[in-house]
């Protein structure tokens, strides 16, 4: 049967895999992001589980249950001030934690996810408003790169490789059932933060 906007998710956890409405779902609200997004300039990547599974499997990792992208936070009061366009367009912005992070829902009822993590640039350093794990060297976005998944281009990482070694270790093409967090932190010499 599957879900829709006017009902609750399916029931689904890291044990089977998303029930393709779910990954439907998840596909159109990651393109009207990336099109709401580029229509008030507001530069995103795709980041965390999201893009290794877009590198990696070429959609969502089987276990996720959202989409993961990064801004910098001079960009949060303009993604607020879009509460009432996302709910026009039938989607929910949930604006309660935004000093860390941003979420918009498919909606109120269906609680799949896209997430906005925020991040300050701090010399050559953007540090997650979030976690201090999750911080990493500037040069990764400035320029953004692009990758490919369902059909579209998506903003990315411009070392997509580099990148993932750094969030998830040199076997991040392995999947790992027990992820623990980010591995490392760079500095722009490659000496680890840490």
């Amino acid at each position: 049967m599957g879900c829709t906007k006017e009902t609750r998710m399916c029931t689904w956890g890291k044990i089977a895999p998303l029930e393709s409405c779910c990954i439907e779902h998840l596909k159109v609200l990651t393109q009207y992001t990336h099109n709401l997004f580029q229509e008030y300039a507001i530069p995103y990547w795709i980041d965390f589980g999201s893009l290794l599974g877009m590198y990696r499997e070429k959609g969502i990792i089987v276990h996720d249950t959202d989409v993961d992208l990064g801004v910098e936070v001079k960009y949060n009061n303009k993604i607020s001030s879009l509460a009432a366009r996302i709910e026009a367009d039938g989607y929910l912005l949930d604006s309660s934690n935004s000093e860390f992070v941003q979420r918009i829902y498919v909606s109120k009822k269906n609680q799949l996810h896209l997430d906005i993590f925020l991040y300050q640039k701090n010399g050559h350093i953007l540090e997650s408003r979030f976690k201090a794990a999750h911080d990493f060297l500037y040069e990764y976005i400035a320029p953004l790169g692009k990758i490919e998944c369902w059909g579209h281009e998506f903003f990315a990482p411009n070392d997509i490789t580099r990148f993932l070694a750094m969030r998830y270790g040199p076997d991040y093409m392995t999947p790992r059932k027990h992820y623990k967090g980010p591995v490392r932190r760079e500095t722009h010499d490659g000496e680890d933060l840490i």
